[in-house]
């Protein structure tokens, strides 16, 4: 699997994953005390962006297509990325799925089952959720959700 070594210094434009926090130490009183990791969405946005993470935390801003999402996935610069639209196109997608499973991160769709690339096109369960080796559980569960709901 593919890791940061400690060698190589954090990506200036990203939070430190090792201080990714989950929900109940974020919240003190009420009081926002930290942000939720960094996440990616596509989508087409006709429904609005997903909010796993509540509406002060929508997802990040990076340019390009899918494959940059997954790449940043894979690389642990952000926490996960939401891939919307079915019917998708398996060259589009292949690469990038298996980058994040190799670099031990989750890629599954809405409902936790596994990708298959069964021809130039492929369907899944209401979208492809991917998280990062170093994202934990709940926030993994809050991305899952948000695309279960929507």
């Amino acid at each position: 699997a593919v890791r940061r070594g400690a060698d190589r210094p954090d990506p200036p434009h990203h939070p430190n994953p090792s201080q990714w926090k989950d929900e109940e130490a974020l919240r003190q009183d009420g009081i926002r005390t930290a942000t939720y990791p960094p996440w990616l969405v596509s989508r087409p946005m006709t429904k609005g962006s997903p909010l796993p993470f509540g509406p002060e935390n929508p997802p990040s801003e990076v340019c390009c297509g899918a494959m940059i999402k997954y790449w940043c996935v894979a690389q642990g610069t952000v926490a996960g990325f939401i891939q919307y639209e079915t019917p998708l196109k398996s060259w589009d997608h292949a690469c990038g799925v298996l980058c994040v499973i190799e670099s031990g991160g989750t890629s599954t769709d809405a409902f936790e089952k596994p990708i298959r690339f069964t021809g130039r096109e492929f369907s899944v369960g209401k979208g492809i959720v991917c998280s990062a080796a170093d994202a934990g559980d709940k926030t993994r569960e809050k991305l899952l959700a948000s695309v279960a709901e929507s």
